[in-house]
């Protein structure tokens, strides 16, 4: 993992995520922590991570598809960026972990003591029943030395009355913004 003594680059992004209309926009933030002794990635392949994949499940979401939906939103953008999916993670030189959750299951100081970062989004005063904040973290280890690559967080609120479409659109747009810094680093080279 990330050790103390290490450098790290420190991004803190406030951006704006379409909500279920266009003209409407919700703020979030993300913060990405990379390891700056890693440079050239020994492979591009990658896997999920059998120990490292939560998803803190709510009642809200209805039966929407938000593991998979969100796991092949991972595999495009990656994959666009010259990474290739495989699925064992023997074969992989990368491992992907990831965590999604609200803050009724994980806590701004949860995210902090588990993961040694906090995205400091604060929301503005939202309805509770059609809003709560939500939390996504992507880990990319390096399968061969364990060595944390690349930590990203995004914060913003989630939006419980959305269509599955528009649901699916969000999850895009901000799997795409969360891994723009890593592909940034580490992508199409």
């Amino acid at each position: 993992m990330l050790q103390n003594k290490k450098y790290l680059k420190i991004l803190l992004i406030f951006l704006f995520i379409p909500s279920g209309s266009l003209s409407q926009e919700i703020p979030t933030s993300v913060i990405s922590i990379s390891n700056p002794d890693i440079r050239v990635l020994s492979s591009k392949d990658f896997t999920w991570s059998p120990r490292a994949i939560y998803v803190y499940d709510d009642k809200r979401f209805g039966d929407f598809p938000l593991r998979e939906t969100f796991e092949e939103d991972i595999k495009e953008v990656l994959t666009k960026n010259g990474f290739k999916y495989v699925d064992s993670v023997d074969q992989s030189g990368l491992i992907v972990g990831y965590v999604l959750a609200l803050e009724s299951s994980l806590s701004d100081m949860d995210i902090n003591n588990l993961y040694g970062m906090n995205p400091g989004f604060i929301p503005d005063k939202a309805d509770t029943d059609k809003y709560e904040k939500g939390t996504i973290i992507i880990d990319i280890i390096e399968s061969r030395t364990n060595r944390m690559i690349w930590r990203g967080a995004l914060q913003g609120m989630a939006n419980f009355e959305v269509s599955g479409e528009e649901r699916k659109k969000r999850i895009k747009t901000v799997v795409n913004r969360l891994l723009s810094e890593f592909i940034k680093d580490y992508g199409n080279s």
